[in-house]
C-alpha cells in the first residue's frame, strides 16, 4: 500500500468507505503522510503547502514534516498563500476564532484534508504530515515533483468524493465510469470528464494517477458506496 483515495463527505456518510481504506494500512510503517485535497473555498494558483508547525484535531496534534518547507520551494507547490477565500456559512460557529480580514488561506476552512487526519492518528499513531490543498495547477507537474519526495516510508492520501447531488442510480452509473478510468489509469478521460462527473478531488486524483505511472503502482478498488445507501 503506497496510496489511498478516501472520501470526505462527512463521517456519517463517507466514514465507512474511508475506514476500509485505512484498515488496509496497519502493519506498514509510514513516517510521513502526504494528504492531497481539493480546495472548496479558496481560489489560488498552485498547490498550497501547509506552513504551520502542527496540525491539531480533537485527537491531538500531528507535527508538520520538514519536507513541507522543501516542497513549497518547487513549483507548482507554494507556501500556504493568503488569497480569496469564500467563508462558509458555519464559520461563525466553528471552534476556531475568525481570522482577521486578509488572513485567510486555503487551509482556513478546508475540510478535505481535515477529515482524513483523525483516521491517520488512530491508524498510524506516530507520523509527520504534509498537508497539500490543490488550486489551479497541472496534476502531472505536481506528480513529477512529488515523486522525488516519496520514499518507502511515505504514504499518499488523496481526499475526494465522486459525483454530487445526482439521483441514486444515476450517481452509481456516473461513479462506475470514474472508478473505471481511475483503475485503468486513464488520465486523458478523467482530465476531460462529462458534465455530470463532478468528483471534487479530480485534480488530486489525476496527480496520484500520474504518480502511479512514474512509480509503477497498480490500482485496486477497495470499496464504493454513496450517501444514498444511508438513511438517518
Amino acid at each position: 500500500m503506497r496510496a489511498i483515495i478516501s472520501p470526505h463527505a462527512g463521517y456519517e456518510y463517507s466514514g465507512p468507505v474511508a475506514a476500509v481504506a485505512y484498515n488496509a494500512i496497519p502493519g506498514q510503517s509510514f513516517k510521513t503522510v502526504f494528504v492531497l485535497g481539493p480546495s472548496h473555498y479558496a481560489r489560488f494558483k498552485g498547490v498550497s503547502v501547509c506552513t504551520s508547525v502542527v496540525y491539531k484535531t480533537p485527537l491531538g496534534s500531528v507535527p508538520i514534516s520538514a519536507r513541507a518547507k522543501e516542497l513549497a520551494k518547487i513549483k507548482p507547490f507554494v507556501p500556504e498563500p493568503h488569497c480569496m477565500v469564500y467563508q462558509p456559512s458555519w464559520a461563525r460557529i466553528a471552534s476556531r476564532p475568525l481570522p482577521l480580514p486578509g488572513e485567510e488561506t486555503p487551509e482556513t476552512w478546508e475540510h478535505s484534508v481535515e477529515v482524513q487526519i483523525p483516521f491517520l492518528q488512530v491508524t498510524l499513531k506516530n507520523f509527520e504530515l504534509v498537508s497539500l490543498i490543490y488550486g489551479e495547477a497541472d496534476p502531472e507537474d505536481a506528480a513529477k515533483v512529488l515523486a522525488d519526495f516519496l520514499d518507502d516510508s511515505s504514504l499518499l492520501v488523496v481526499s475526494s468524493d465522486l459525483s454530487h447531488y445526482l439521483p441514486y442510480s444515476q450517481a452509481v452509473n456516473v461513479d462506475k465510469t470514474t472508478i473505471k478510468w481511475i483503475c485503468e489509469g486513464n488520465t486523458a478521460a478523467l482530465a476531460h470528464p462529462t458534465a455530470e462527473n463532478t468528483a471534487c478531488g479530480r485534480m488530486p486524483i489525476l496527480a496520484l494517477m500520474y504518480l502511479a505511472k512514474i512509480k509503477g503502482w497498480e490500482p485496486k478498488l477497495l470499496s464504493y458506496k454513496n450517501s444514498g445507501e444511508y438513511s438517518w
